[in-house]
Protein backbone atom coordinates (compact mmCIF):
# COMPACT_ATOMS: atom_id res chain seq x y z
CA UNK A 1 0.00 0.00 0.00
CA UNK A 2 2.76 2.46 0.90
CA UNK A 3 5.10 2.03 -1.92
CA UNK A 4 2.15 1.64 -4.61
CA UNK A 5 -1.10 2.26 -3.95
CA UNK A 6 -0.76 5.47 -1.66
CA UNK A 7 1.41 7.56 -4.26
CA UNK A 8 -1.35 6.91 -6.63
CA UNK A 9 -4.69 7.61 -4.93
CA UNK A 10 -2.90 10.78 -3.45
CA UNK A 11 -1.74 11.71 -7.66
CA UNK A 12 -5.45 11.06 -8.80
CA UNK A 13 -7.76 11.55 -6.16
CA UNK A 14 -5.69 13.79 -3.69
CA UNK A 15 -6.94 17.12 -4.41
CA UNK A 16 -9.88 16.41 -3.58
CA UNK A 17 -10.04 13.46 -1.50
CA UNK A 18 -7.80 14.67 0.98
CA UNK A 19 -6.13 17.58 2.86
CA UNK A 20 -3.12 17.41 0.42
CA UNK A 21 -5.05 19.48 -2.27
CA UNK A 22 -2.96 21.46 -4.48
CA UNK A 23 -5.06 24.09 -5.99
CA UNK A 24 -4.86 25.28 -9.58
CA UNK A 25 -4.20 28.81 -11.02
CA UNK A 26 -8.07 29.25 -11.53
CA UNK A 27 -8.73 28.45 -8.15
CA UNK A 28 -8.08 32.22 -7.90
CA UNK A 29 -11.37 33.13 -9.47
CA UNK A 30 -14.47 34.14 -6.89
CA UNK A 31 -17.22 32.20 -8.31
CA UNK A 32 -14.70 29.25 -9.70
CA UNK A 33 -12.79 28.90 -6.03
CA UNK A 34 -16.23 28.35 -3.78
CA UNK A 35 -17.74 25.67 -6.53
CA UNK A 36 -13.50 23.85 -6.10
CA UNK A 37 -14.20 24.58 -2.21
CA UNK A 38 -17.38 23.19 -2.14
CA UNK A 39 -16.30 19.87 -4.50
CA UNK A 40 -13.64 19.57 -1.86
CA UNK A 41 -15.74 19.46 0.73
CA UNK A 42 -18.41 17.32 -0.23
CA UNK A 43 -15.60 14.25 -1.69
CA UNK A 44 -14.16 14.30 1.75
CA UNK A 45 -16.92 13.53 3.28
CA UNK A 46 -17.77 10.69 1.07
CA UNK A 47 -14.04 9.40 1.19
CA UNK A 48 -10.64 11.09 2.80
CA UNK A 49 -7.69 9.32 2.03
CA UNK A 50 -5.38 12.12 4.09
CA UNK A 51 -4.79 9.31 6.71
CA UNK A 52 -3.99 5.00 5.76
CA UNK A 53 -6.89 2.58 5.49
CA UNK A 54 -9.49 2.53 7.04
CA UNK A 55 -10.17 5.68 5.01
CA UNK A 56 -12.12 8.68 7.08
CA UNK A 57 -15.83 9.45 5.48
CA UNK A 58 -19.27 8.41 5.49
CA UNK A 59 -18.60 4.48 4.59
CA UNK A 60 -17.30 1.46 6.09
CA UNK A 61 -13.84 0.32 5.11
CA UNK A 62 -15.94 -2.30 3.08
CA UNK A 63 -17.87 0.21 1.14
CA UNK A 64 -15.19 2.58 0.62
CA UNK A 65 -12.98 -0.58 -1.39
CA UNK A 66 -16.24 -1.82 -3.19
CA UNK A 67 -16.61 2.01 -4.09
CA UNK A 68 -13.30 2.18 -5.13
CA UNK A 69 -13.49 -0.71 -7.53
CA UNK A 70 -16.61 0.50 -8.61
CA UNK A 71 -15.25 3.73 -9.60
CA UNK A 72 -12.17 2.13 -11.33
CA UNK A 73 -14.86 -0.18 -13.21
CA UNK A 74 -16.95 2.17 -14.11
CA UNK A 75 -14.66 5.28 -14.88
CA UNK A 76 -16.51 7.73 -12.78
CA UNK A 77 -13.76 8.65 -10.51
CA UNK A 78 -12.54 11.59 -10.92
CA UNK A 79 -15.11 13.48 -12.92
CA UNK A 80 -14.90 14.81 -16.69
CA UNK A 81 -14.59 18.17 -15.53
CA UNK A 82 -11.03 17.39 -13.17
CA UNK A 83 -9.49 15.32 -15.72
CA UNK A 84 -9.93 17.30 -18.49
CA UNK A 85 -8.19 20.44 -16.23
CA UNK A 86 -5.76 17.89 -15.15
CA UNK A 87 -5.01 15.30 -17.28
CA UNK A 88 -1.94 14.20 -15.72
CA UNK A 89 -3.14 13.01 -12.64
CA UNK A 90 -4.96 10.75 -14.39
CA UNK A 91 -4.18 6.47 -13.18
CA UNK A 92 -1.93 4.57 -15.84
CA UNK A 93 -3.66 0.79 -16.27
CA UNK A 94 -0.59 -0.27 -14.13
CA UNK A 95 -2.03 1.83 -11.16
CA UNK A 96 -5.44 0.65 -11.68
CA UNK A 97 -4.01 -2.74 -11.50
CA UNK A 98 -2.14 -2.45 -8.83
CA UNK A 99 -4.93 -0.44 -6.43
CA UNK A 100 -7.88 -3.21 -7.82
CA UNK A 101 -5.70 -6.04 -6.43
CA UNK A 102 -5.09 -3.84 -3.31
CA UNK A 103 -8.50 -3.58 -3.15
CA UNK A 104 -9.53 -7.18 -4.12
CA UNK A 105 -7.07 -9.04 -1.03
CA UNK A 106 -8.21 -6.11 1.45
CA UNK A 107 -11.68 -7.20 0.65
CA UNK A 108 -10.62 -10.38 0.94
CA UNK A 109 -8.89 -9.81 4.94
CA UNK A 110 -12.06 -8.09 5.79
CA UNK A 111 -14.71 -10.62 4.47
CA UNK A 112 -13.12 -13.30 6.43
Amino acid sequence: YQNEVKPAFLKACGDCHSKFTTMPWYSKIPVISSMIANDITEAKKHLDISNDFPFDGHGSPQEDLEAIRESLFNGTMPPWEYSLMHPKNKLSASEQAKILQWVDKSLEVLTR
